[in-house]
């Protein structure tokens, strides 16, 4: 997992972060959803929204991580003077490394888009 958050570079760390927070405030709603269920007291759903603002930020820091690393490769190959079967290889493998990035983003807000749904309807209920 490590080898995979160092293979996307710096940005994948942010995501891991966003990863952590999401999982936190899911906690944080679960033990709320039961507080509420045992004492009737509060809402039951407050900063349920904050999930799907992270999935969300998680998306748009993933395609921003793409496209900085897309530039980076870019630049990599204009200062070469001459691209050989090793140079493609390698910045083909550098474009693959920019596209962890967009897919862990895009997993860590699917997962939050189902979190979100399932407190949605489950304050329903209530």
């Amino acid at each position: 997992m490590l080898n995979y958050l160092n293979d996307g570079g710096g940005f994948m760390y942010f995501l891991a972060v966003f990863l952590l927070i999401i999982i936190g405030l899911t906690v944080k709603q679960i033990i709320g959803l039961y507080q509420h269920k045992k004492n009737n007291t509060g809402h039951p759903l407050r900063g349920v929204d904050a999930i799907l603002f992270w999935g969300v930020m998680s998306l748009v820091t993933g395609i921003l991580g793409h496209f900085i690393g897309l530039q980076y490769l870019t630049e990599t190959i204009a200062k070469k003077p001459d691209i050989t079967e090793m140079g493609l290889r390698m910045n083909a493998g550098g474009y693959g490394a920019t596209l962890h990035v967009v897919i862990f983003g895009s997993l860590i807000l699917i997962f939050s888009l189902i979190v979100w749904y399932i407190f949605k309807l489950v304050h329903k209920q209530y």
